[in-house]
C-alpha cells in the first residue's frame, strides 16, 4: 500500500483524501457505503467490512490509469466550483493525488 491515497464513493464526483496508515485507521471507522481506495501507485483496493464490521483494504487486482485518475481529478475539483478544471493534467497517480490533497489544504 502507497500512501497517500483517495477514496472514491459510487454515485459520486466528490474524493476523500487519506495521507498515510493512521489516517486510514481513523477514516476507516467512520466510512460507510459503497467505495474504493485508490493508492498513490494506482493500486485499487476495495473497501470491505470484516466479520467484526471493521473496514479493510482488499486488493481488487486492478490498477487506474493516469487518464482515469486525472478525469476523477477534474470531477472532483468541478464539484467543488473550481475553475479551469479541464486544463488539470498530471504525468502519474501520484501527481493527481498530491494534487487533490493540495486543494483540500486551501
Amino acid at each position: 500500500m502507497k500512501w497517500p491515497a483517495i477514496v472514491r464513493f459510487d454515485n459520486s464526483d466528490e474524493l476523500d483524501a487519506i495521507n498515510d496508515e493512521s489516517s486510514w485507521q481513523q477514516y476507516a471507522a467512520s466510512v460507510s457505503g459503497c467505495c474504493e481506495l485508490i493508492s498513490s501507485d494506482g493500486t485499487v483496493y476495495s473497501i470491505v467490512s470484516d466479520t467484526k464490521g471493521r473496514n479493510t483494504l482488499q486488493n481488487s487486482g486492478t490498477e487506474i490509469s493516469v487518464e482515469n485518475a486525472v478525469i476523477l481529478a477534474q470531477r472532483h475539483m468541478a464539484a467543488q466550483a473550481h475553475c479551469c478544471v479541464s486544463k488539470f493534467n498530471a504525468a502519474t497517480v501520484e501527481e493527481v493525488i498530491a494534487a487533490i490533497i493540495l486543494l483540500e489544504q486551501d
